[in-house]
């Protein structure tokens, strides 16, 4: 909760000061008068005056302002202050530009944030192959797990980024030379040929059958009278070590089981440490799919979650459940279970029934089908919502390891095109979101957010790091920025406009006409506030 207020009061002070610094540098080139820049909103607490303004700190550590003398465009021109001084007195030109600044300065953030981060070197993700589909096309060419990918056709790869690209002639009816080197460190070639691409034109190499993520070594044991059941190992068991040798991923843990046995597992159960003796032996019970002959399971194909009242526990499914197949497809991973259930539902619109699928779940030694009719929920994906069938079950945590990363450092020249090309990506998702809001296709509670909003996900983004922080402030930077251009009445870009009616008009809107305007707008900004205020609650406790 302390990580999460610190972020977010950070975050939020961040994006507020670099908007109205906007507004402030540009007042100043021109020589305005600037009586007050205050970090933090309410009573001052200490500052300094210099060259006519009052740099404070403020006692809401909440954002910030800008004062400018005479700058009330809703409003009528202070006596108190010098006409030569005031705002309104300068021409159009200068007013429109800072106006602009604010949202400017918060759309050029990102671009200085990614390019900084890029670099300082952006962590990515190595290019390891952390699991390898059985029976997939990269199994068969002779993938492995732990494999790292040295070159394609001669060509180094530092991250898994550049797998896509340089494989791109073996989705397009060629051949690439792949040389991996494996966990011994002995170096090989493999010839891949027949990718495909997806919908966006990437090769697709989860199709192709490796994954970057590894599975853990959380057990799944289906059935207590397997020689994993007798002797003692339960469903969410962490194995630590094999006889003393320690094991991080399934691969891993399947080799060091290799042997006659019998083999001494360190487990994590809980706060708990056991040692448990596991041997081989006959068994008893349902096997196949992922079950080996001592009887355990990779996590990744078992129950963890299943929601209360939801189709899944309507249907019968419960916590701890193997999942075998799907409409006789075998599971080997929750993606594709997934997969699966997706393809239930034909057409992904609202009020469309998904047919019902026959689940074999294997549940103490038994196999059990089950028939259950997932039920369709929306939800938003990308700058849209779709409509997608749901069972109503999750996975375990910390079912697989995380892929090992290294940083990519980029030169001054490299960093700031691949920095605009992030930041037009994500100017262009925020206005195909705000489109998408304003023709109905997006419900406003599924987008907006307000300061809890933005609180939870920026302690979310500390959590993960240092990088995912900043990346994050920029993304909101970037909504910031776009949404302070809309011409609202009270934000910069109702200001704009009036400035932009008066270049046209030749002279100001009138004051009754401001007025309006001016408690129109107030009025919106403070629905909506109240709306997304409601709005990060709700979603807060439904979490």
């Amino acid at each position: 909760m302390v990580t999460t207020l610190v972020a977010g009061l950070v975050m939020l002070g961040v994006l507020v000061v670099i908007h109205e610094f906007g507004h402030f540098i540009v007042a100043k080139a021109f020589g305005m008068e600037v009586p007050v820049f205050s970090v933090g909103m309410g009573p001052r607490v200490l500052g300094v005056r210099l060259g006519g303004t009052d740099y404070r700190l403020s006692a809401l550590p909440v954002g910030g302002y800008v004062q400018l003398a005479g700058a009330d465009a809703f409003g009528e021109e202070d006596a108190d202050i010098d006409p030569i001084d005031s705002f309104l007195k300068r021409p159009v030109w200068q007013r429109l530009l800072v106006m602009l600044a604010g949202p400017v300065f918060n759309l050029l953030l990102p671009v200085v944030v990614f390019t900084a981060v890029l670099m300082a070197g952006e962590p990515q993700v190595a290019p390891y192959v952390g699991m390898v589909m059985p029976d997939s096309a990269a199994e068969a060419v002779g993938f492995r797990p732990g494999d790292r990918i040295v070159a394609v056709d001669g060509a180094a790869t530092e991250v898994w980024n550049d797998l896509p690209e340089l494989m791109a002639p073996a989705a397009a009816g060629g051949s690439v030379s792949v040389t991996v080197e494996g966990e011994a460190g002995a170096s090989r070639t493999i010839q891949v040929s027949g990718l495909t691409t997806m919908e966006d034109g990437v090769v697709d190499l989860g199709g192709f059958g490796f994954r970057t993520k590894g599975v853990s070594t959380k057990v799944g044991v289906d059935d207590s009278r397997s020689p994993a059941g007798l002797a003692g190992l339960r469903t969410g068991d962490v194995v630590l070590s094999v006889n003393g040798e320690p094991v991080a991923t399934w691969h891993q843990m399947q080799r060091a089981l290799a042997g006659p046995g019998p083999f001494v597992l360190e487990v994590e159960r809980g706060d708990e440490r056991p040692k448990i003796t596991l041997e081989r032996g006959e068994g008893a019970g349902a096997s196949g799919g992922t079950r080996d002959a001592l009887g355990l399971s990779p996590i990744n194909v078992f129950v963890g979650a299943v929601t209360e009242g939801g189709r899944a526990e309507q249907a019968g499914v419960r916590i701890g459940d193997r999942m075998v197949s799907v409409d006789g497809q075998e599971i080997r991973d929750w993606s594709e279970l997934l997969t699966l259930v997706g393809k239930t539902a034909e057409d992904h619109a609202e009020g469309s029934e998904p047919r019902a699928l026959t689940l074999l779940v294997v549940r103490d030694g038994a196999t059990l089908p089950i028939t259950l009719v997932p039920e369709m929920v929306r939800e938003v994906v990308g700058t849209g919502a779709r409509f997608r069938p749901l069972m109503g079950v999750g996975w375990y945590n910390e079912a697989y390891v995380a892929p090992p990363t290294v940083r990519k450092y980029y030169g001054l020249f490299e960093a700031v095109p691949v920095a605009l090309g992030q930041v037009r990506e994500l100017f262009g998702h925020t206005l195909e979101v705000l489109g998408n809001l304003f023709t109905g296709e997006l419900k406003p509670q599924e987008t907006l957010g307000g300061p809890i909003e933005i609180f939870r996900v920026a302690g979310e983004g500390a959590s993960r790091g240092f990088f995912s922080y900043v990346q994050i402030l920029a993304t909101i930077s970037i909504s910031l920025g776009i949404v302070n251009l809309l011409p609202i009445p009270v934000l910069d870009g109702g200001h704009i406009v009036l400035y932009v009616i008066e270049a046209v008009r030749g002279r100001p809107v009138s004051l009754a006409i401001r007025e309006k305007m001016q408690m129109v707008g107030v009025l919106a900004l403070a629905a909506v506030m109240l709306f997304v205020a409601v709005n990060d609650v709700s979603r807060w406790l439904s979490e």
